[in-house]
């Protein structure tokens, strides 16, 4: 075998390789398609034809309770607001007798006059209705919790994969919501890596503001001279105000008195 020949079957190599790698690329993306369709189907599905089932005769006895608690009164005795319209029960035939708004829905009428017949009826709609149900709401947060780590396990694999065909040469991109990611990731750590510097530059101005503190000489007390002040005096020696001096000079032309330097 020349040179020649094992060059050809390194580059062949290669390509399988490269193949490999992108085959079990479109695989794992089709996992994670897969479950991210199971997870949003497990979150939104309705629960079991058997569970449905199993809701309908509480769902009966309540509107029949919520049925005659706002229309039971109205039936048998009429409208309160007026004397004209009375129930069926009213003690006397006077008006007219008007039956309560509520016997116009026919479901809640029939859950409240024949509840066996209305929970069959519901049961035969919803039977009637074809969908595709999830799992038991008992058992749901479990699968849901499930299916997550396994999306979760096929996104890292992909992702290293998808890195390894990168360094192999494979021209391949990741997919969006990692490149977003790994771009936020990016910025987070340039802007912690501008924050660190910021507080080293502010730390070292301060330790130099106090090495020159700590390395100046200490001054005696004795050393330091209070401000100086020009007094004018008087004829007599008394100290006079700028203003007394001014007034003065006006007065008689002279600075400090009669006696002073004109």
């Amino acid at each position: 075998m020349n040179n020649n020949d094992t060059l050809a079957q390194l580059v062949e190599k290669a390509a399988a390789i490269k193949t490999q790698m992108q085959t079990r690329i479109d695989d794992l993306r089709k996992m994670i398609a897969d479950l991210a369709r199971q997870i949003r189907h497990e979150e939104q599905a309705p629960v079991p034809l058997a569970e449905i089932d199993s809701r309908i005769p509480a769902f009966v006895a309540g509107r029949r309770a919520a049925w005659i608690e706002a229309n039971g009164n109205g039936l048998i005795l009429g409208r309160g607001d007026s004397r004209f319209v009375r129930g069926l029960g009213s003690p006397g035939y006077r008006g007219t007798i008007w039956p309560p708004e509520g016997l116009n829905n026919f479901l809640d009428v029939l859950c409240t006059a024949r509840p066996d017949e209305a929970t069959q009826l519901l049961r035969s709609l919803v039977a009637a209705v074809p969908f595709e149900a999830g799992t038991p709401s008992g058992e749901r947060p479990a699968s849901i919790e499930r299916l997550k780590v396994q999306l979760a396990e096929r996104e890292a694999e992909e992702e290293r994969t998808v890195d390894e065909a990168v360094e192999a040469g494979l021209a391949v991109e990741h997919r969006p919501e990692v490149r977003r990611r790994r771009e936020n990731e990016a910025a987070a750590r340039a802007a912690e890596e501008r924050a660190v510097a910021e507080r080293r530059r502010r730390q070292a101005v301060l330790d130099e503001e106090h090495a020159r503190s700590e390395g100046a000489p200490e001054r005696d007390p004795a050393t330091i001279m209070p401000p100086t002040r020009t007094t004018t005096l008087d004829a007599d020696g008394a100290p006079v105000s700028a203003r007394a001096s001014a007034s003065t000079y006006l007065k008689t032309g002279e600075i400090g008195g009669r006696d002073g330097v004109r």
